[in-house]
């Protein structure tokens, strides 16, 4: 277990992968991520309802800087593949924090993308639709249900395709030209 918003348990995680497997990390696809509703009338700020930004924008943040430290020191190219979601693109008037950090999210891998652009390191997302998982349970299933589920495997087929593709950099869902979406 790693909590993800925590940047030294971020750091160890390299060196856990290199001693379990004897080989330092290529990819690294970052995919944590939560959905709570905030009660816009009752909430308060030492409730924890600001936690699905710290941990689907904050914690991809410190993930993507770990990553490129660990490619940079390692001299080695490198991957990261953020998980937006298709909220990034649009609003989501009923999680309105999950909406803004997934829209983060897009900001993140364009402006990293941007910058790493001459190096061998690039930053992508994937911006998936309802994917059918055990996050998605009760109620909220049928709605996404309703809505349209997207099979795990088309996610997978999209950052396969991001894996593979060695010009996206900077890029997501709609932007890459691509189907980074899994919709």
């Amino acid at each position: 277990m790693c909590d993800v918003t925590d940047w030294s348990l971020q750091e160890a995680l390299y060196d856990v992968a290199a001693k379990q497997f004897g080989k330092t990390v290529d990819i690294v696809i970052i995919v944590a991520g939560i959905l709570e509703s905030s009660d816009l009338l009752n909430d308060a700020e030492q409730d924890g309802s600001y936690r699905t930004l710290e941990v689907n924008l904050a914690a991809a943040a410190k993930a993507t800087r770990t990553a490129v430290q660990h490619f940079i020191k390692n001299d080695k190219p490198g991957l990261v593949i953020h998980t937006s979601s298709i909220y990034g693109f649009c609003g989501a008037p009923l999680a309105p924090l999950y909406a803004a950090s997934k829209h983060g999210i897009l900001g993140l891998v364009k402006s990293y993308g941007t910058l790493f652009r001459s190096t061998n390191i690039r930053v992508n997302a994937v911006a998936p639709h309802f994917v059918d998982t055990p996050m998605v349970s009760g109620p909220s299933k049928d709605v996404a249900t309703a809505l349209g589920m997207v099979p795990m495997s088309r996610c997978v087929s999209a950052y396969m395709h991001v894996i593979e593709d060695e010009t996206l950099n900077g890029k997501a869902g709609k932007q890459a030209k691509v189907s980074t979406t899994c919709h």
